[in-house]
């Protein structure tokens, strides 16, 4: 890939993620006093743009692009015991 294209494709990224940070706090949500979670496929991105520096309170980055599906099966699986014992 082009260097110069690489780095447009970091900087945006970059961007992306400080924007986020920023939608998290606009909620409401302080993440400087709280652990952060990123999961999923999206926490990859993440992983390479947020750290404790940016004032994360200890930001952790579950990287697995399955999670969020593995997650919704441990929840079926258990959903459906409960309704096999009722």
């Amino acid at each position: 890939m082009d260097s110069q294209a690489r780095e447009i494709i970091h900087r945006e990224a970059g961007a992306y993620a400080r924007r986020l940070l920023s939608a998290i706090a606009e909620c409401g949500l302080d993440a400087r006093a709280m652990p952060a979670v990123f999961l999923g496929g999206g926490a990859a991105l993440m992983k390479r743009y947020v750290s404790a520096s940016d004032g994360l309170c200890r930001p952790l980055i579950l990287d697995d692009i399955c999670l969020n599906a593995k997650g919704y099966e441990r929840l079926a699986e258990q959903l459906s015991r409960a309704d096999g014992d009722g």
